[in-house]
C-alpha cells in the first residue's frame, strides 16, 4: 500500500509528494477508459494508483504533467528493449518536478472529495490520507530526512544529480508492495552506486552537506531533529534505524546507500 496524507502539516505533505517517485514501479493496469472510472473508485480501498485513475479521468487534468508522467510509466512497463525503456525514462524525468507538485493537489482533492461525498467512508480514516502522518509520528527523523531530500530534489537543476537519483530509488524501495519489486529496486540502486565515478561520489557527499545547510537555514526548522545541534549524522546511520525493508532518504556516500537498501 502507498500511505499518504493531506494534513496541513508541511512534513506530511512533502512525504505525499515524495511518493510520486515510486509510481513507475506500480503501473496502473486500466480496465476501463480513464474518462469513466472516476465515479467507481471505492474510497475504503484507495491507493495512489486509484487517486491517479480518478484524477486523470478528468479531461482537464489528462494533459497535465502528473498524468502525462503516469502514461509514460505505463509505456516503460510495456516497452521492449533497454533503449526504448531508457528513452521513456528520460522523457519522464523531465516532468518530475511539476508532476510532484500536481500530485499534492490531486491527493488533497481526493481526500476532500471523500470527506464531502455522502454515503462514502470519511476520508480522514483512509490509509491513504492518514498513513504518512502515523509514520511521521513513529519515525520523525526518518520522515524529516525524506522531506529534506524531496525538497532538495524538487529544486531546479537537482533532479538528475546522483543524490536525487538515489533518493528516487530509495523511495521506490520503501513503497514497493512486493518482495520482487523491492529486489528489483535494490538491484537498480546498487548498479547506480557501483557505476558512479569517484567524482560523482564526492559530489554526493558535497550535495548532502549543501542540502542540509540550505534546508535547515530557515528559523522555523531549527527544532527539527535533522537540524538540531548534534543531529547531523549521516544517512547510513539513520537508514539503519528505519523499518525493515525500507530505504531512507539521506546523505552519506556509496556505502550509506547500499547499507540502507539491505535493511
Amino acid at each position: 500500500r502507498h500511505p499518504c496524507c493531506t494534513s496541513q502539516d508541511t512534513a506530511s505533505e512533502m512525504l505525499c509528494s515524495a511518493l510520486l517517485a515510486a509510481l513507475p514501479l506500480h503501473p496502473l493496469q486500466r480496465e476501463t477508459p480513464l474518462a469513466h472510472v472516476d465515479a467507481s473508485i471505492p474510497f475504503g480501498s484507495a491507493t495512489v494508483p486509484s487517486v491517479l485513475r480518478w484524477w486523470c479521468g478528468d479531461e482537464n487534468h489528462a494533459a497535465g504533467p502528473l498524468c502525462v508522467r503516469h502514461e509514460i510509466a505505463l509505456q516503460i512497463a510495456k516497452a521492449q528493449g533497454a533503449e526504448r525503456r531508457i528513452s521513456h525514462a528520460q522523457r519522464q524525468s523531465l516532468l518530475g518536478e511539476a508532476a510532484m507538485r500536481e500530485l499534492k493537489h490531486a491527493l488533497a482533492a481526493f481526500c476532500e472529495r471523500g470527506n464531502s461525498t455522502a454515503g462514502q467512508r470519511n476520508a480522514s480514516v483512509l490509509t491513504i490520507c492518514t498513513g504518512a502522518a502515523a509514520a511521521a509520528s513513529r519515525y520523525p527523523r526518518e520522515s524529516q530526512l525524506i522531506d529534506m531530500n524531496t525538497w532538495w530534489c524538487d529544486q531546479p537543476g537537482h533532479n538528475m544529480s546522483l543524490s536525487c537519483r538515489r533518493h528516487v530509488l530509495q523511495l521506490a524501495h520503501s513503497t514497493a508492495s512486493t518482495a520482487s519489486e523491492r529486489e528489483a529496486v535494490h538491484q537498480r540502486l546498487e548498479e547506480l552506486l557501483e557505476d558512479a565515478t569517484p567524482e560523482g561520489l564526492e559530489a554526493l557527499r558535497t550535495d548532502t552537506h549543501a542540502m542540509q545547510a540550505a534546508y535547515c537555514g530557515p528559523p522555523e526548522r531549527a527544532k527539527l531533529q535533522i537540524c538540531a545541534a548534534g543531529g547531523q549524522e549521516d544517512g547510513h546511520a539513520a537508514s539503519q534505524r528505519q523499518r525493515k525493508g525500507s530505504l531512507g532518504g539521506g546523505g552519506g556516500g556509496k556505502g550509506g546507500g547500499k547499507g540502507g537498501s539491505k535493511g
